[in-house]
């Protein structure tokens, strides 16, 4: 049996499309690039982009993809209660704000529907439209840091998963610009490499949320022991990180 190589995807990415977003197309694919990844899932906020702005960001994808490098276009649906759906791999924007809607028009497309940052604010979260999502950011770097993901985030998952079972645990970087690197990947092993195939692989959980001291695949649970560890180990991080600031000062 042939193994196939794991390939590394970075997820919940902006460019300048997006109010708040400083990096171009081209500027992202020589980025990730340069760090070794294999994809990127794109996803620029929905309220400032017209069908017409979304068509030129996939010709921009198309681009800046090859045969060993691609960038897969999608949105950032903002719903009412400024709940975020993200939208990986869709051609079509949507005026509507109602969840289930949203995440409806994104599977149309054979795209995959992801809650963003779930413990950003108290939202009003609803069995409705939870089960028909694909998954949820169990780490967003932008809300939860550097290193791990905060314990709330991954109990705030547990609590969706109890709502639905199938629901794919994902992590995102939220980037807007550089200095906000950090490496939070997504690992898979597809059969090729193209937007088909990858969706695909995200929408059935075959990959795995890795960093440097994290690692999270569909369907194994973390228990109590296990928040308790990474509860400590990121306290210790964020220590020897601000040690380490301090000296820097000096």
């Amino acid at each position: 049996m042939i193994k196939r190589r794991k390939l590394k995807g970075a997820a919940h990415i902006h460019t300048s499309v997006s109010y708040d977003g400083v990096m171009s197309v081209e500027e992202i694919s020589s980025f990730f690039r340069g760090k070794k990844f294999d994809f990127v899932l794109i996803t620029e906020h929905s309220e400032n982009v017209s069908n017409n702005e979304l068509n030129k960001l996939i010709s921009e994808c198309k681009r800046f993809s090859s045969s060993e490098f691609l960038i897969i276009p999608g949105l950032e649906f903002s719903c009412r209660d400024n709940l975020h759906i993200l939208g990986f791999g869709i051609n079509k924007t949507l005026e509507s704000d109602d969840p289930l809607e949203v995440i409806h028009h994104i599977r149309q497309q054979q795209g995959v529907a992801v809650l963003a940052h779930p413990t950003k604010k108290n939202y009003a979260l609803d069995r409705i439209w939870i089960e028909e999502l694909d998954g949820a950011e169990i780490w967003n770097l932008a809300y939860d840091g550097k290193f791990l993901p905060q314990v709330k985030s991954i109990r705030m998952f547990k609590k969706l998963a109890e709502q639905n079972p199938d629901l794919k645990p994902f992590g995102g970087m939220d980037l807007h610009q550089e200095k906000n690197y950090y490496d939070i990947a997504l690992r898979i092993e597809p059969k090729n490499l193209n937007q088909n195939q990858i969706l695909k692989d995200l929408k059935e959980g075959n990959f795995t949320v890795e960093s440097r001291f994290f690692k999270k695949k569909p369907g194994i649970r973390i228990n109590w022991v296990s928040l308790l560890i990474i509860f400590a180990f990121r306290e210790v991080l964020n220590l020897v990180r601000k040690m380490r600031d301090l000296s820097s000062v000096r």
